[in-house]
């Protein structure tokens, strides 16, 4: 027997890429609200909470509650993800690399939004306790 025999065993390889620790779906974006304006900022009135308080007998004046009126002001930010490939890189390669780089840098832009979304909310609750 030939000792050479292993070096033409024949190898196989996935024609999938695994993609690592990738997110697929932005998983906060159907709960937040969403506005697609063409302005540098976006104003969102809000209306506060009242109690509603017990009558305390028969024709009693109707209390004056004063409902706290406020603005909330969004400003779009723009992110950007990208990676080059050569032609010669595709040819040697059994898998094409653009596809799945297209994929990932979708997978990194919704990473980026949740971690957008996360980050505003954070900042929002930090300012909600701070006028408390």
């Amino acid at each position: 027997m030939s000792a050479s025999i292993p070096n033409v065993y024949v190898q196989t390889y996935e024609r999938n890429v695994r993609h690592l620790a990738q997110q697929g779906i932005t998983r906060l974006l159907p709960w937040t609200m969403q506005k697609s304006v063409q302005s540098e900022a976006h104003n969102w009135e809000r209306l506060g909470t009242q109690e509603a308080v017990d009558k305390t007998g028969r024709l009693v004046d109707t209390p004056e509650q004063d409902y706290p009126f406020s603005r909330r002001v969004s400003v779009p930010t723009t992110k950007h993800t990208g990676d080059t490939t050569e032609q010669e890189d595709i040819v040697q390669m059994l898998v094409d690399p653009n596809s799945n780089i297209a994929q990932a840098q979708g997978y990194a832009m919704k990473r980026a939004h949740d971690d957008e979304i996360i980050k505003k909310s954070v900042d929002s609750a930090v300012v909600s306790f701070r006028s408390l």
